[in-house]
């Protein structure tokens, strides 16, 4: 199931990622039909087209998964707005870089040489940096690991479309639109899977849905329960807040808003039940027991929280001096 799960999520976002850049394609071609006029204003233009619509497929995954409407919302509009960002910045700054290096005839003509193969390259590696790291910004991964996942896919994506780009570009210096389709639908791809691919493989603190709406989801909560800076880190909610959760538990009346913490203390990953969870005696157990405060977390306990059980899982290797 473990491995389904992992498997399930990696082709989800590859799958969304292809969306993304296919329908990137899409509108792009049909709102720039008939211009090849190489521009700082076109450039943009396309560059945040194709970067919003990857944005949003790839980050409104949790909220297609979850089910929720506004969560969906809040997700989809960080992706939108980093994808706006990364597409904007991409294409402009490759171009930038094409005019210091290559002469103004080559570029007026959309002449793709080897060299101008690379450049693109680099900045599809910005591209998918920034899309990784917008993709883990509300969740448990650290941000490193979006980082990384977004720099290899847009370096792979970026090698396939220039690629793509460089060898079948016509006499107007464009591929055909076919070629452009395939390659865009690649790079969406690729970046979606590296990102969950990456952050997968170094997650070393996870959340386990064992029954409910959810069984079998996993949430990653590396990022909560780490001891780097001293344990001062960012603070994961369990609850039903559609919006502020960070291990999202709809469907059972008896789990808060915000019903429990996950952070680390005391020279341990750890559970805080909140105040409001206190104050009416909100059933939290680990283990079968009744948690009070707080109680630190080991591999392998089971977490109740309202009716619907959980499963803390770290690493071996994850907080051993």
């Amino acid at each position: 199931m473990k491995n389904q799960t992992k498997t399930l999520r990696v082709y989800y976002y590859s799958l969304l990622g292809a969306l993304g850049g296919l329908t990137g394609w899409f509108v792009q071609a049909l709102l720039f039909r008939g211009i090849d006029d190489i521009t700082l204003g076109t450039l943009i233009g396309r560059g945040t087209l194709l970067g919003g619509l990857i944005g949003v497929c790839i980050a409104a995954y949790d909220g297609i998964i979850s089910r929720s409407p506004k969560r969906f919302g809040l997700l989809a509009l960080w992706g939108l707005f980093f994808g706006v960002v990364a597409g904007g910045i991409a294409l402009p700054v490759s171009q930038a870089l094409f005019s210091r290096l290559w002469p103004a005839q080559e570029i007026a003509a959309g002449v793709t040489t080897p060299r101008s193969l690379l450049v693109g390259m680099f900045c599809w590696t910005i591209f998918g940096a920034i899309l990784g790291f917008v993709e883990v910004i509300f969740k448990g991964t650290q941000a490193y690991k979006g980082l990384l996942g977004g720099l290899i896919g847009g370096l792979i994506g970026g090698l396939m479309y220039e690629t793509a780009r460089f060898m079948g570009q016509t006499e107007s210096g464009n591929p055909p639109q076919q070629v452009q389709a395939a390659s865009l639908l690649v790079m969406g791809a690729a970046v979606g899977f590296f990102i969950s691919l990456i952050a997968t493989m170094l997650r070393r603190a996870w959340v386990e849905v064992l029954d409910g709406k959810f069984a079998g989801h996993e949430y990653d909560v590396t990022k909560y329960v780490s001891r780097e800076r001293g344990g001062r880190g960012v603070r994961g909610v369990i609850g039903s807040d559609e919006l502020r959760a960070n291990v999202f538990l709809p469907a059972d009346n008896e789990i808060l808003a915000q019903h429990a913490i996950l952070c680390y203390e005391n020279e341990a990953p750890t559970l805080l039940v909140t105040p409001e969870a206190k104050k009416i005696q909100a059933r939290t157990l680990i283990n079968g027991q009744a948690v009070a405060n707080n109680c630190p977390l080991t591999n392998g306990d089971e977490i109740q929280i309202g009716t619907t059980n959980l499963r803390y899982h770290q690493s071996r290797k994850a907080y051993t001096a």
